[in-house]
């Protein structure tokens, strides 16, 4: 793209599968626009299959939670969820 681009963590198996990831500790919560932003930033990588998660310290928005049911291949992690004990 000619421009620099920043994804928080990438995961490679070396088999053509890749995990992208976004982590955001603000006091807000996480909208459909950085899932949309990972989404596009992780296709400046060749993966035959993609999928992604996004870490957030306050939680995700409804259309945040929407677009990544709809997907199939994201997964929400808020730092609630982060602390519980299993």
């Amino acid at each position: 793209t000619h421009t620099q681009e920043e994804i928080d963590l990438i995961v490679d198996d070396g088999e053509g599968a890749a995990l992208f990831a976004e982590c955001k500790w603000r006091n807000e919560l996480v909208g459909e626009d950085v899932l949309q932003k990972l989404v596009y930033r992780s296709e400046l990588f060749r993966r035959q299959h993609k999928s992604y998660v996004i870490f957030s310290k306050r939680g995700f928005t409804q259309g945040c939670q929407e677009a990544a049911a709809s997907r199939g291949d994201t997964k929400l992690i808020s730092f609630a969820e982060m602390c519980e004990r299993r």
